[in-house]
């Protein structure tokens, strides 16, 4: 997806519930739960502290969080310290860029700087005095650690801010993958559940399956 169509996208949208946002961002519940504590990473949708909500922005912003604490290997950016990575939230803030809007953070300097994509070829580095940097892209929306892609997490399989909550889903359909592998949970055969959406590719609902079986579930 190239940078004119990637900003049409409203990083608001999507709704999902602590468990399945830690699924598919590939961030531990527990680490979502504590950063939403300490106000390190606040969901957008609905804060808590009974009840969090996660857009898919979020899901972004936390995977650019884990990426930084990370421990990497020789020849990749140093680990951020979690006080280094509070200020450049906060100088995110402060250049109008809010937390559900972290998709833009798409790029990493040798330094290990957090940078604001503003076009292709161009990043601002988030803190203060920040210059204009020619970033090294890291593509938040691309799988990380157990997470899918956040925009085709397999072949037949989209996701979209803006439909269906931004569940998984067959592309061009509304058939959410989530629904196809509960029908498997329930007992039904995949000859029944191609009769309930015929329209269906045999290999769209193989994928479905296969794609919810691989995500981490809540206990």
């Amino acid at each position: 997806m190239d940078w004119d169509e990637d900003r049409r996208i409203d990083p608001s949208a999507g709704v999902y519930d602590t468990p399945r946002a830690a699924a598919l961002s590939g961030v531990p519940v527990s680490r979502l739960h504590y950063w939403a504590r300490k106000g390190i990473y606040v969901p957008g949708v609905e804060a808590g502290p009974r009840t969090r909500l996660w857009s898919w922005g979020d899901l972004l912003g936390v995977r650019a969080i884990a990426w930084f604490r990370a421990r990497k290997g020789s020849g990749e950016p140093p680990r951020v310290s979690m006080h280094r990575i509070r200020a450049m939230l906060t100088e995110l803030e402060a250049s109008g860029i809010s937390q559900d809007q972290l998709y833009r953070v798409v790029a990493i300097t040798e330094g290990g700087d957090l940078t604001i994509r503003l076009s292709a070829n161009e990043a601002i580095v988030a803190e203060p005095g920040r210059q204009t940097v020619m970033p090294d892209v890291l593509p938040l929306v691309r799988a990380y650690g157990n997470g899918p892609d956040l925009f085709q997490p397999r072949p037949l399989l989209r996701i979209i801010p803006d439909k269906l909550h931004g569940e998984p889903h067959l592309a061009g359909t509304r058939i959410a993958s989530a629904v196809v592998y509960e029908y498997v949970r329930m007992g039904y055969p995949l000859v029944d559940i191609l009769d309930f959406y015929p329209d269906a590719e045999l290999a769209a609902l193989e994928q479905a399956i296969d794609f919810e079986r691989s995500l981490p579930r809540a206990a």
